[in-house]
């Protein structure tokens, strides 16, 4: 807790005015009120007779929501948002009308790597495929032999199964 209390929002007042007219009442804040910031509250209760004591509850209460909503806003600016990066590890299979596509950030780079058309290339790209369960997935998909699959976008290669 902050011991210096003298930010946070206050209301002052002067107690004891059971029996005290209204316009000693009045003169008593009027000299008051030079000594009291402009923006904060001044008022008078009694506690014996209970005069006053609503208004300064419901103006406490005010104050209070008041500073909890720029407190609340105050610590939305400072706190920093937090997300989720995709994984690069991810990756995703859709079945296409004549194709199947595999879509991920590590899959796609090593398939920008492959040279088609050379056996051994493509093979390596067939092992890292069966590594990551891509393959095992386009299985379940009832991809049959002798059906393409893109990788990323359909320029960036195909492959046979």
């Amino acid at each position: 807790y902050k011991v210096d209390l003298s930010a946070r929002p206050q209301v002052v007042a002067i107690t004891k005015v059971e029996g005290m007219d209204g316009e000693l009442i009045s003169d008593r804040l009027a000299q008051l009120q030079p000594h009291v910031p402009s923006e904060t509250p001044l008022m008078a209760i009694s506690a014996q007779a209970g005069d006053g004591i609503k208004e300064l509850l419901f103006e406490v209460k005010n104050l209070t929501e008041q500073a909890d909503k720029q407190t609340q806003e105050e610590q939305s600016q400072a706190v920093p948002v937090i997300g989720i990066r995709p994984d690069s590890n991810s990756w995703k299979v859709v079945k296409r009308e004549d194709y199947y596509e595999v879509t991920g950030r590590k899959i796609e780079r090593f398939a920008a790597k492959t040279r088609f058309g050379d056996f051994h290339s493509e093979q390596r790209l067939r092992d890292i495929m069966q590594k990551m369960g891509i393959l095992n997935a386009l299985v379940k998909q009832d991809i049959e032999v002798g059906q393409k699959i893109i990788i990323g976008s359909p320029a960036s290669g195909e492959i046979e199964y």
